[in-house]
């Protein structure tokens, strides 16, 4: 049977003789990225706690894609924040319409006074403004769209970042290093291996 402590602590003690004791939780700590290790600041019997960094991976073109992926994001936000073009284009649009109102006001005081190829123009000159005024929303709609795909390549960035560095899942202390500093290292490859001692499993016959 499983001999529950706190159980025992809490009724009457009885001893049991010929106990297994084992570890109830050990952990082998993975590399989580590929590269070399580039150091560890832990040794064999160093006591470690949660989520505790141990070790680095060498992260240098992941900082640098990071880093990419930042200023990639920055000039994503500035035209997705630039309303330039749409004021530009509106100011084309009502220029493009003002020109082609006077003509048609100058053909209806003196028939004529402007050639129907001019007003045809100046017709196609008012839609092409329209659309280009159309566009230029668009062109912002999208940008900002793009923003949100920037957003997720700097936290994917970030991500990759975090993997490059060894950390600790459970409270212990290291029993064996399985990797030195200066060697090569693969998703998976187990670079520590932690024990936890302050709980420990003992099973014997009642």
């Amino acid at each position: 049977i499983l001999f529950n402590v706190h159980a025992a602590v809490a009724s009457e003690p009885f001893h049991l003789s010929d106990c297994v004791v084992s570890l109830k939780e050990q952990v082998l700590i993975p590399a989580r990225q590929a590269g070399v290790l580039v150091s560890l600041s832990v040794s064999e019997g160093s006591r470690v706690e949660p989520d505790q960094k141990i070790g680095l991976i060498d992260n240098t073109q992941q900082r640098l894609e990071h880093d990419l992926a930042r200023v990639q994001k920055l000039e994503t936000a500035e035209m997705a924040n630039s309303d330039i073009d749409v004021r530009f284009a509106e100011a084309s649009k009502d220029v493009a319409l003002a020109e082609l109102q006077a003509s048609y006001t100058a053909n209806q005081s003196v028939k004529g006074t402007v050639p129907m190829a001019d007003i045809r123009r100046l017709e196609l000159a008012a839609s092409k403004a329209k659309l280009l005024v159309e566009r230029s929303y668009s062109e912002r709609r999208i940008a900002a769209l793009s923003l949100q795909g920037r957003d997720l390549a700097v936290t994917l960035a970030e991500t990759n970042l975090g993997r490059c560095h060894v950390s600790t899942t459970i409270p212990g202390e290291v029993i064996e290093l399985q990797k030195q500093p200066g060697e090569w290292v693969n998703p998976g490859d187990s670079i520590a291996h932690v024990v936890r001692l302050d709980t420990l499993r003992v099973q014997g016959f009642v």
